[in-house]
């Protein structure tokens, strides 16, 4: 019956509906405050505007007294390291509604969170789900971008996180993050973390003789999935979580460890 429950489950998985990913776009900084707390700092930045060629130091006030800079000198400043001026270049580039510079904006927003601005990330995200072409960006540049977010998500960044899970979840632009998401699927929340705690669950479920303590993990995951709002992944947990309970009673109960084990002088 177990096999059954399982066969079917990961027929569901392996549909259309399986790569669906949830609109990250709609959520900005104000859907989660508490995300922008939690920051990494991955490169130290620009220290001082002294650092700057003399025009860039004019300009670079000009910036941070909310004046107005040439999208040039905005680009070298952040360039240097400055990551404020990156996210405002950053910013720049994703109101032109281009995507071809959508790869662009989350090299500079990568910029601007790994010198510890967390509030980045959101647009990291955004201007990721705008790139039309994964494979025309260098993959070098996909590898920061990849690092970066990762490390937010790895700090508890729970903005960082529910991306990392979403694009595990469709397999791309990324590919798998490996047994990272098994330690984020427990922080994540929505479809993402649902969705990854399934597949987590299924490949413990397709072992030909799973253990006590694997099936018990696959029951944790089914009740992390069984907790989305989505009705697709309750269903799918809901039909597994019977076979796991049942394998787990038949398998024998384990002996408690016990310091009355007879001694030398017991036998004699």
């Amino acid at each position: 019956m177990r096999k059954i429950i399982l066969t079917a489950t990961v027929a569901l998985l392996a549909g259309p509906a399986a790569a669906q990913v949830v609109d990250l776009n709609t959520a900005g900084s104000a859907a989660d405050p508490e995300a922008k707390r939690i920051s990494v700092e991955l490169a130290p930045g620009l220290q001082s505007t002294r650092q700057l060629p003399w025009r860039l130091q004019q300009a670079r006030r000009r910036l941070l007294d909310g004046g107005s800079v040439s999208l040039t000198d905005l680009r070298r400043i952040a360039d240097y390291g400055d990551g404020f001026a990156a996210y405002r270049f950053a910013e720049r580039l994703m109101k032109t509604g281009n995507p071809d510079l959508a790869d662009d904006a989350a090299h500079y927003y990568g910029m601007a969170a790994a010198t510890g601005r967390a509030g980045a990330i959101f647009g990291m995200v955004q201007a990721i789900d705008a790139i039309e072409d994964f494979d025309a960006v260098p993959p070098r540049r996909m590898d920061v971008i990849r690092d970066i977010l990762l490390a937010y998500a790895r700090a508890g960044n729970s903005r960082a996180i529910d991306a990392v899970l979403q694009y595990h979840l469709a397999g791309k632009p990324f590919g798998s993050f490996g047994d990272d998401v098994e330690r984020l699927v427990l922080n994540g929340s929505g479809d993402g973390a649902a969705g990854v705690s399934l597949q987590l669950a299924t490949a413990l479920l397709q072992k030909p003789d799973p253990t006590r303590a694997e099936l018990e993990r696959a029951r944790d995951y089914l009740e992390l999935a069984q907790a989305s709002d989505s009705m697709r992944m309750t269903l799918i947990a809901g039909n597994l979580m019977p076979g796991v309970e049942t394998a787990l009673a038949a398998l024998p109960v384990p002996i408690p460890e016990t310091d009355d084990a007879p001694t030398t002088e017991d036998t004699e």
